[in-house]
């Protein structure tokens, strides 16, 4: 009787010493900070590009148009697609669905680690083949 409970005191000894504490998160919280913080600061640039773009492009049509241009040349030197834009929007709100899934997805299945930016990879995978398909339904 005593070596049975022995062998089963040594046999359970791994699995209540790995009962032992937290293992915490797999991603470093310094390194999700830095990642986070770059993210932030693309999308940040990204809004700023486009900003910069639209109004610069509004100037030179206005400078064109008052330079005594006639309407028709100045539309073939900046064509002017009002879909165009849209299209952008739809991007965007595409892309910002996608990460919302990836971050929800990683809230359900904390803690953070490996598998979260697999998560995060294949959302962003899968909301930019949903927009490649709206442009392909576009196209036709």
């Amino acid at each position: 009787m005593q070596k049975i409970f022995m062998l089963s005191a040594i046999l359970l000894a791994p699995i209540m010493a790995a009962a032992q504490g937290d293992p915490g998160p797999y991603i470093d919280k310094d390194i999700f900070n830095v990642s986070a913080a770059i993210a932030t600061l693309a999308i940040l640039l990204a809004f700023l590009l486009s900003l910069s773009r639209q109004f610069l492009d509004y100037r030179i049509k206005a400078r064109l148009s008052e330079s005594g241009l006639p309407a028709p040349v100045i539309s073939s030197l900046l064509p002017d697609d009002p879909d165009a834009r849209k299209l952008v929007a739809l991007k965007w709100a595409i892309v910002f669905a996608g990460i919302g899934a990836a971050c929800t997805l990683m809230y359900c299945t904390l803690p953070l680690g490996m598998h979260s930016l697999a998560i995060l990879a294949f959302c962003l995978s899968a909301s930019f083949a949903v927009y490649f398909f709206v442009l392909h339904k576009r196209k036709k």
